[in-house]
């Protein structure tokens, strides 16, 4: 049986594997199965290469802003041209999360979108 103190890691490394590439990726799974744990873990080692920018949709405040100008709410948080990396948590309570997501990616480039949901 698996230590459950290596899951995260070893799921973490996989993951890492993917942040210098361009696109974006979402974690997928059942409700309380630790996604958001898993992103919070790995936010502290993309710290180390890039800003990194957590953003919960359960949020209402969050949502409402983001939904009433996607464009607009994220470059208003990206700064300088360093590397940034938004991790979205919940990112399923957006109302177009696949079309929003893809205007996003086309749009900033220098940004590496993470999605749970």
């Amino acid at each position: 049986m698996e230590n459950q103190a290596t899951i995260p890691r070893d799921l973490t490394q996989e993951l890492k594997k993917w942040i210098h590439r361009p696109e974006c990726f979402a974690i997928r799974g059942p409700r309380q199965s630790g996604k958001t744990t898993l992103l919070k873990i790995l936010a502290k080692e993309l710290e180390k290469i890039g800003r990194v920018i957590f953003l919960n949709f359960e949020d209402p405040d969050v949502l409402r802003s983001f939904e009433e100008d996607p464009l607009g709410y994220v470059k208003s948080i990206i700064t300088g041209e360093e590397r940034q990396l938004f991790l979205m948590v919940e990112y399923h309570y957006v109302r177009e999360p696949g079309k929003e997501l893809k205007l996003l990616y086309d749009r900033f480039q220098q940004v590496k979108f993470i999605v749970t949901g």
